[in-house]
Parts: C-alpha cells; structure tokens; sequence
C-alpha cells in the first residue's frame, strides 16, 4: 500500500489530481512499493485512513475480462470509506461509496489485463478509521 497526499480538501483538485497523477505514480514506480501493495482474490487486506489529505492506493493484475466483486468494511472509526478502482491507463472503471461501515462494488468489470489500481479514502475527509479491503 502506497499513501499519497492529494493537497486540498478541495473535492474538485482532488478528483484532478487521482486522474492526472495517481495513474502517473503507480506506473512510474515514484513511491516506495512492499510486497503488501497487490491485492490477492479473497484475501482480506487491512489498512486505515489515519490522515484525511491522503489515500491508500492497491494494486492487482487482472486478467482479460475478469469480474471482482469488491467489499469494503470499516472495522473502527466514523469515516465513510469509498474505493475507486482505475485500470492501467488511470481510466477509473469502478467506483463505491458509503455513509455506512461497509462499502461495495457489487460487479466490476468485465476488466481489460494488467495492473489495476484501487484507491481508498475518506469520503468526508476529515474522520480517521481502519478498514479491511476484500475482492
């Protein structure tokens, strides 16, 4: 897991940036990487939104036409976690939000193969929480 800060709380600046320069980072090996960072089928993965102006980015390499039901479920705190998952050109191709502990993708795909990038955040940007990630 990579976190990356987005700037503002700027709802606007933050959408630009996790199109412009999320993409950019994860493709380019700019930040550190574990092994940790790619997510496996029906492998609960922990993480926390511990700092508002930040978002965990995941990675998973898809096949062609790969369908992943994604679950999101906050474990503590009051955040309303949401998950955007982009596949490798940074297109985003699926998307899950809540006002509730849990967050789903109920069906997405069909993916194109490669490496596909999940993206966690706070929703209000301002609630610290923990979470554990499923597909």
């Amino acid at each position: 897991m990579v976190r990356w800060r987005t700037g503002p709380h700027d709802e606007g600046m933050r959408k630009t940036l996790a199109i412009l320069v999320l993409p950019v980072v994860v493709l380019l090996g700019l930040a550190a990487c574990t092994p940790g960072d790619n997510l496996r089928l029906d492998d609960p993965t922990p993480g926390s939104i511990t700092d508002p102006d930040f978002v965990d980015l995941y990675r998973f390499t898809a096949s062609a036409n790969d369908r992943l039901r994604v679950r999101l479920l906050r474990t503590s705190g009051t955040s309303d976690p949401r998950v955007f998952v982009r596949n490798s050109a940074g297109t985003q191709v699926c998307e899950g939000s809540s006002t509730g502990p849990l967050t789903e993708i109920p069906s997405c795909g069909p993916l194109a193969a490669g490496t596909h990038t999940f993206l966690v955040d706070d929703a209000g940007h301002d609630e610290p929480s923990e979470y554990i990630l499923y597909i």
